[in-house]
């Protein structure tokens, strides 16, 4: 449900040879540890075909860069995140967001108070 998109759209993978994904343990795979984080890390390059595929399938962009390139989009969310609303702020809809009253509530459902 939710929870995977959320994982599919928020992450990225590094891009690179067999160097790379040594050097990162594998967790250049970004994409699919966050869909399946208790899967050995030397699995993930076997499954990216797979959610490649799937993420075609439903029309979204399976991202990935290189390494400065994704640094520096990090960084650069981390600044925008890091400054007041007004300075940072952007008028894009905020996919898939969570209403945590919602959530709390499934979670730990309401009690009716009952006479005594």
């Amino acid at each position: 449900g939710e929870w995977y998109l959320r994982q599919m759209l928020g992450a990225a993978n590094i891009s690179g040879g067999e160097f790379t994904h040594l050097m990162t343990g594998n967790l250049s795979f970004q994409v699919e540890h966050h869909l399946y984080p208790d899967l050995p890390s030397n699995r993930y390059k076997e499954i990216a075909p797979q959610i490649q595929d799937l993420f075609e399938r439903y029309g979204l962009t399976y991202a990935v860069g290189s390494m400065p390139k994704q640094l520096a989009s990090a960084w650069k969310k981390v600044f925008r995140l890091a400054l007041p609303n007004k300075v940072g702020a952007t008028t894009g809809k905020v996919v898939g967001a969570v209403n945590p009253t919602r959530v709390v509530r499934q979670v730990l459902p309401v009690r009716e108070k009952t006479a005594a």
